[in-house]
């Protein structure tokens, strides 16, 4: 077996705040979603469902997303432009989500952190997917992550 990756503590600093950001992200997704469907007393029997459905299947971050925008846009809690615009907010961690969780992280001899990840269709091209990252693309990442969360909070 292969010796651990090393990694600075800074590296350790900046993957962990993406990783928290996702948490509190994926978290404040769901509180939302029940929010504007009426919170836990009042929500209806069919969004609940969606909901359950969601936290069930332990899927990704982008499904969470859709079915807190289809909740949102059906009661009315945020018109289309916000919710386009929290698409777009979201779009690095959406593609980011797996691969910082879950990757093999490496420090380069540059300076740069390199992750792999086995992803959906990784086996099949032989290879998993590779990303390339400074500590300050992970602070961005974090950092437009929170921000969404943050504002999901305000709901």
């Amino acid at each position: 077996m292969a010796d651990p990756p090393i990694l600075t503590p800074d590296d350790h600093a900046c993957i962990g705040a993406v990783v928290v950001a996702y948490g509190y992200l994926e978290h404040e997704l769901i509180r939302a979603a029940i929010s504007v469907s009426g919170g836990p007393k009042d929500i209806s029997d069919k969004d609940n469902e969606k909901i359950e459905n969601v936290l069930e299947d332990g899927s990704a971050l982008k499904a969470r997303l859709q079915v807190f925008c289809g909740l949102a846009k059906k009661h009315k809690a945020l018109d289309r432009k916000q919710i386009a615009d929290i698409y777009k907010n979201m779009e690095l961690g959406i593609k980011y989500r797996n691969m910082v969780c879950h990757g093999l992280w490496q420090r380069l001899s540059t300076g740069q952190l390199r992750v792999q990840f086995y992803g959906k269709g990784c086996v099949s091209a032989g290879s998993p997917e590779v990303g390339l990252f400074s500590q300050n693309d992970l602070n961005g990442i974090a950092k437009v992550s929170f921000d969404c969360a943050k504002e999901l909070g305000e709901l």
